[in-house]
């Protein structure tokens, strides 16, 4: 898993005609995806879905942004599926419209849905494995939808592997460099973890208030 979420890239935000690719995922994202997303699938039935909401530090053109990534995943005829909702877009905490704090209890991030194609602002980049969904309906590709052929993957990370390893050996601070950026998106995700939970707890509460507005009218009926 964590092989095929590495693969995953898009092209890049640049002022340059050059065209440069950048990952989909950070290193933690990548790290806690792939320790989760397995154990979720392995107890997953064929007709269910795992979905995810993670949310990381990528490059921006004058500084680093949190972003956010949504989507749910799940094997169907043997290739891995996933369903982008939300692909790399900033998290903001201010509605730029209103002025206001957005409240994640009322305004959730989207995962993604089977039926109806979300609205991603890049293409993903394709290859061996890799294809868009093809929808027999409207007879269009869908964007937010990548099908992975696993075995393919694999086979070309192996390839390229030795040219990784050789890379990757000619420099020693490099490794240190990509560990501290890989703590500090932790610690971050984390923090947001902490957040989404009280976000779920405040959903809870508004919903049971709702029930009981709903038994007060009902009884005043």
């Amino acid at each position: 898993m964590r092989t095929i979420l590495e693969s995953l890239t898009i092209p890049k935000r640049q002022l340059l005609v050059q065209e440069e690719l950048r990952p989909i995922f950070s290193p933690a994202e990548i790290l806690q995806l792939s320790t989760y997303l397995p154990k979720g699938l392995v107890l997953a039935d064929p007709d269910q879905d795992i979905i995810f909401v993670i949310m990381g530090f990528q490059k921006g053109i004058m500084a680093k942004e949190k972003v956010v990534n949504t989507g749910r995943v799940f094997f169907r005829d043997n290739k891995l599926n996933i369903i982008f909702g939300k692909l790399q877009e900033e998290v903001r905490g201010i509605n730029h419209q209103t002025g206001e704090m957005i409240d994640r209890r009322l305004h959730p991030f989207t995962v993604g849905s089977r039926r109806f194609e979300s609205k991603i602002p890049t293409t993903i980049t394709l290859g061996d494995g890799k294809a868009l969904y093809l929808d027999y309906k409207s007879n269009r590709m869908r964007r937010d939808w990548l099908v992975l052929d696993v075995p393919t993957i694999l086979a070309e990370a192996k390839n390229s592997s030795n040219k990784a390893e050789n890379e990757a050996s000619g420099s020693g601070t490099g490794n240190a460099q990509i560990s501290a950026e890989v703590l500090e998106d932790i610690n971050n995700n984390k923090l947001d973890i902490q957040n989404m939970k009280k976000d779920l707890s405040g959903i809870k509460e508004v919903l049971f208030e709702l029930k009981e507005h709903m038994l007060e009218l009902q009884q005043e009926k």
